[in-house]
């Protein structure tokens, strides 16, 4: 059975752009395993979780996890990863984060 997400931190937001370079720290490891992503814009976005340097890509090859417009997705923070990076192919997308536990 699922148990719906518990948010134990603020929200983390990004403004994800065609840059490959936007990304934001992740709240602490303890904040929980699973992360909540909020796209609220009207662009398709990719993310990656990774380390200080992480950099989505978007495309058609090998593209990162796309989050559509108006998605509201649950995702697994990778064991290692403390930042999220985020880019769109075109325009700008405005993206909220936040940690938990549940699925």
């Amino acid at each position: 059975m699922s148990t719906p997400i518990k948010i134990t931190t603020p929200g983390v937001y990004l403004q994800a752009t065609t840059a490959s370079g936007d990304r934001v720290a992740l709240p602490d490891r303890g904040a929980g395993a699973q992360i909540l992503v909020y796209n609220d814009s009207a662009a398709l976005a990719f993310v990656a979780f990774g380390g200080a340097a992480v950099a989505a890509s978007g495309g058609t090859v090998a593209p990162d996890i796309p989050v559509p417009p108006g998605a509201l997705l649950t995702l697994t923070r990778p064991p290692a990863a403390t930042h999220v990076s985020a880019v769109t192919n075109t325009g700008a997308a405005d993206l909220y984060f936040a940690a938990g536990e549940g699925n």
